[in-house]
């Protein structure tokens, strides 16, 4: 099936250097939004899938909460190990394919994060991986789902390969990063359809006038186990 390992690209951008230092500003809104207010934070269990050099579960972790993450890049596990290290915090990071089987326990977790990860995998394998991430939420907990839209400029300049997922991006913020998948509404959707209840659904495209490559369509959706 295409897409469902981990794209070696990824290890070789983090290898080079790559490194994000802030949370996004997305993944913050949902933390505050969406967490539990009637349990201390430390009791607070947040987990995100394919969590690069660990921006967003520092932020967390700084923030009181317990976390965990999975992410198929040695080099940006072990650099996110040492960030959280280096201001004793403590979590609990993996290297993993998150298209197979969440080495996590059943409803483990309060909140699941997904910034862009989930949208490098195949459609098929990304609909089975939010069977897992109902899993291992407690009933009631949340995900954070942002796939790319298919209104991205990129979606229209790639070659498909099969399973919803376009590759060789020419031009845009996207160019060499591999596949990527391009998702509708209707697919954003129907990948909530059994256990779920979608409680924020929010589509950004922005086109930059001066410079095109920095153009992007975003979907954040937030469902909740049902």
């Amino acid at each position: 099936m295409v897409g469902i390992r981990f794209d070696p690209r990824w290890e070789a951008v983090y290898a080079a250097g790559f490194s994000q230092r802030w949370p996004w500003d997305c993944v913050v809104s949902f933390v505050f939004r969406h967490a539990p207010a009637d349990r201390p934070r430390s009791e607070v269990a947040i987990c995100e899938l394919g969590f690069g050099t660990g921006s967003n579960l520092w932020f967390a972790a700084r923030e009181g909460f317990r976390v965990a993450g999975l992410d198929g890049s040695p080099t940006a596990v072990a650099a996110a190990r040492a960030r959280l290290a280096e201001e004793r915090l403590d979590g609990d990071l993996r290297v993993g394919d998150f298209t197979a089987p969440l080495p996590f326990a059943d409803a483990s977790f309060d909140l699941v994060i997904d910034r862009g990860a989930l949208t490098c995998a195949g459609k098929s394998a990304v609909r089975r991986t939010i069977g897992e991430i109902r899993r291992i939420l407690r009933p009631g907990g949340a995900f954070l789902f942002s796939p790319y839209s298919a209104d991205h400029p990129a979606a229209r300049l790639g070659r498909p390969i099969g399973d919803g997922l376009v590759t060789d991006i020419p031009t845009t913020g996207l160019a060499g990063l591999g596949a990527i998948g391009f998702w509708g509404e209707e697919e954003v959707r129907a990948a909530f359809d059994e256990g779920w209840r979608i409680v924020s659904l929010s589509h950004l495209v922005a086109d930059d006038l001066v410079d095109p490559n920095r153009s992007r369509g975003e979907w954040y959706a937030v469902a909740r186990r049902v």
